[in-house]
């Protein structure tokens, strides 16, 4: 056997179970979002601080069924309280970080990108934020309690905990109107 054979050959043995184990956290975050798609997810609470937050998203397919497309319809307007489309965004796998992204516009010209993963039965956005001038860590998560309802927090997020929670609500399916 030639030392070139011997080679793909090791190549092969160290490379496809990093390409399994990728594929693997792909389909399981891609999993977890599908399983959010259909119906729309309504919050209505208010945050810590006792402001109201009112929220609706909607996933969606999009690209073949190879991202996943969100609208969220909340605040729009702080003063009058005018509630409509706030956000557009994109959770997709990202095969040259090997980890699943997303990528969300707001109406105010914003944009928030991070990542996205899966911790037990639980489904997290993680992304720096700067609410009060200082960059911060943030992560909201999902976690699953039955087809139809979630638990939803928000919060900074430092050391692998939740160092303030701003947000703990459920969020529930309703059908689309």
């Amino acid at each position: 056997m030639s030392s070139a054979s011997k080679c793909r050959i090791v190549l092969s043995v160290l490379i496809f179970p990093l390409l399994a184990f990728s594929q693997d956290e792909k389909e399981s975050a891609m999993n977890a979002l599908a399983e959010m798609i259909g119906g729309k997810w309504v919050i209505h609470t208010k945050w810590e601080n006792g402001g109201e937050f009112r929220q609706e998203q909607i996933f969606e397919w999009g690209l073949g069924k190879t991202i996943i497309k969100t609208t969220t319809y909340g605040t729009v307007n702080q003063e009058t309280g005018e509630f409509g489309l706030r956000n557009e965004g994109i959770r997709a796998w990202d095969s040259a970080a090997k980890q699943m992204k997303f990528w969300e516009f707001d109406v105010f010209g914003g944009i928030t990108t991070g990542v996205c993963g899966m911790e037990g039965n639980s489904f997290y956005y993680e992304y720096e934020y700067a609410p009060e001038g200082e960059m911060q860590i943030f992560r909201d998560v999902w976690t699953k309690i039955d087809k139809n309802t979630y638990s939803y927090q928000i919060g900074i997020y430092k050391d692998g905990k939740f160092a303030k929670v701003f947000l703990e609500v459920e969020a529930k399916r309703v059908e689309k109107e």
